[in-house]
């Protein structure tokens, strides 16, 4: 549940004590905080997070790519990085943070028979299976935020935008721009991949039969 107008989706309780009973179940490890894109939610303990020690993990990583790119910006000519660079800073921090058996709620691991379901399957092959679900008989397409929710639990929406961008240099599907996308919902732009000049791609269209 998002955080942000949490006060029109909770009739009759007042911010402050929907604040303090989020409080309560966040310290009895009842319930997590979770950033996704630009907004905080909470969700259920048994939400497939990073513990505290994965976390500091993804610092470590975030921080490494921030030196990175330190050295990459300096003045002068453009510069970039070895793919196989790349590949050894990140292989095994991304390995284990990104593995099922290590996906865990606070201070506990997810149910087995979640993560082993979410990972006997390739992120893209798990897009390419609900976009199959989803699609539209007559239109022909996913709407990209309805596709997100539909594998929330099982691949984060990074993952399932890599897998949408990997499925569409692959030629397997289009990601098609909305004609009103200037005007979608704010928690569901959040969930829409980007393209060139920040177009937002909030529909996908299954290429492949």
């Amino acid at each position: 549940m998002p955080l942000v107008g949490i006060t029109r989706r909770i009739k009759g309780a007042r911010k402050a004590e929907i604040e303090r009973v989020v409080s309560r179940l966040v310290r009895a490890k009842q319930a997590c905080i979770v950033v996704r894109g630009q907004r905080e939610k909470v969700v259920s303990a048994e939400a497939r997070v990073l513990s505290p020690a994965e976390m500091t993990r993804l610092r470590k990583v975030a921080e490494g790519l921030a030196g990175l790119f330190k050295m990459i910006e300096r003045k002068g000519e453009a510069r970039t990085v070895l793919r196989d660079d790349l590949a050894a800073l990140l292989a095994d921090d991304l390995a284990a943070l990104l593995d099922g058996s290590a996906n865990r709620g606070p201070e506990r691991a997810a149910p087995g028979s979640q993560s082993s379901s979410a990972t006997a399957v390739a992120p893209r092959q798990l897009v390419e299976l609900a976009l199959r679900r989803l699609e539209d008989p007559k239109l022909k397409i996913v709407r990209i935020p309805e596709l997100v929710r539909s594998l929330d639990g099982k691949l984060s929406v990074a993952e399932v935008h890599h897998a949408l961008s990997e499925a569409a240099d692959g030629g397997a599907i289009e990601l098609q721009p909305d004609a009103g996308s200037e005007f979608l919902p704010t928690e569901d732009a959040v969930l829409c991949p980007t393209g060139p000049r920040d177009t937002v791609f909030s529909c996908a269209r299954l290429l492949s039969p």
